[in-house]
């Protein structure tokens, strides 16, 4: 059954590890949407969030980090892809990098794809989180694929039931857009519109 506690919750951080460690699915806040997680680099857990969601195995996911550090282990971090950083992480803003040969990520996250998408959220428990685990973990939007966002943790239990192992409940604004999405593999390309514009990314690019 479904645990739900409260993000203030002391035990709340070592909860949501332990269950990652274990390669279980859980779901906390962001700044964005309910997140649904699970350890980037368990290819078994990863399945997990296709079956949970209902989604198509070509879609590919993307993975929450703590910072650049962390992802240089994994993706290959071009002066285009800094700047962005630097501009507008933590925050709303997902990019497409290449991934690092040999990286220990998990292959179906991205159908094996040579590409993955990052994000460093804005959000304490988040940051936390990843900190405390030390690698990426995925981050999807807690719902059936197709199906509108979650906005709570019921609407999470409902949706998704016992394939998560436990949600922390906070809150997040209803009028918040989901993450900006752009590619700085090559030329930098907007793939979805988000809170951050494109005008913002090119001036912050300095093109």
């Amino acid at each position: 059954m479904v645990e739900i506690i409260a993000e203030n919750n002391s035990l709340a951080i070592q909860k949501v590890y332990e269950y990652i460690k274990q390669g279980e699915l859980v779901s906390f806040p962001t700044e964005t949407v309910f997140a649904l997680a699970c350890d980037a680099t368990n290819s078994l857990a990863v399945e997990k969030i296709y079956q949970a969601k209902d989604r198509s195995n070509d879609k590919p996911l993307s993975i929450l980090a703590y910072n650049l550090e962390q992802l240089s282990e994994f993706c290959e971090i071009n002066d285009r892809i800094i700047k962005l950083v630097k501009a507008f992480c933590p925050g709303p803003l997902t990019i497409i990098a290449k991934l690092k040969q040999n990286n220990i990520l998990a292959k179906n996250i991205n159908n094996n794809s040579d590409n993955i998408g990052f994000r460093i959220p804005n959000h304490n428990f988040c940051l936390d989180l990843l900190a405390k685990f030390k690698y990426p973990i995925i981050g999807t939007s807690a719902n059936i694929s197709g199906f509108p966002d979650s906005k709570n943790a019921e609407e999470i239990k409902r949706s998704l039931g016992d394939k998560v192992k436990v949600i922390i409940n906070g809150d997040i604004s209803e009028k918040v857009q989901a993450s900006t999405v752009i590619s700085a593999v090559d030329e930098i390309k907007l793939l979805r519109k988000g809170q951050i514009t494109f005008d913002e990314i090119l001036k912050a690019l300095g093109e």
